[in-house]
């Protein structure tokens, strides 16, 4: 009979000398790699949380009181610095902080825009009123 023989070459024409010296490269960085990713995540969460609350105070300056805004500004121009510094315990800290008083804020905007009796805003249970195109009706099984 016949016989086939497939032989399979790397096209990439590296040495395995090559391979095994850049797999030790990326071995010995990795921890450094690994901190520069930590920092770029940082840094990205800091600047969307300034960019989202100075949106939400822009939207809704009218339903938040004076000495709120004005706290929450100063912990947005610390936490802006920090992200400037690139001083990265200084921007975790300003991020908790900005987030806990983003909850005070959005708590503020949010007892503003619904209707104490209701969660939603809507109306009741207790109403007495359906909306237009809402029929009541009862069923049963059979």
């Amino acid at each position: 009979g016949r016989e086939q023989k497939i032989v399979i070459q790397p096209s990439s024409g590296l040495a395995k000398d090559d391979v095994e010296r850049m797999v030790n490269e990326a071995q010995q960085y990795a921890a450094e790699d690994q901190r520069k990713r930590g920092e770029a995540e940082t840094r990205n969460q800091a600047e969307s949380l300034v960019y989202s609350t100075e949106k939400i105070l822009t939207e809704h300056a009218d339903k938040v009181p004076e000495d709120l805004k004005q706290e929450v500004e100063g912990k947005l121009t610390t936490l802006k610095e920090a992200i400037q510094r690139n001083d990265m315990a200084a921007m975790q800290t300003a991020t908790a902080d900005v987030n806990a008083t983003l909850q005070r804020l959005g708590q503020a905007v949010y007892s503003q825009t619904t209707d104490p009796g209701t969660p939603d805003g809507g109306p009741g249970p207790d109403d007495g009123e359906q909306p237009s195109g809402t029929v009541e009706g009862e069923y049963r099984e059979i």
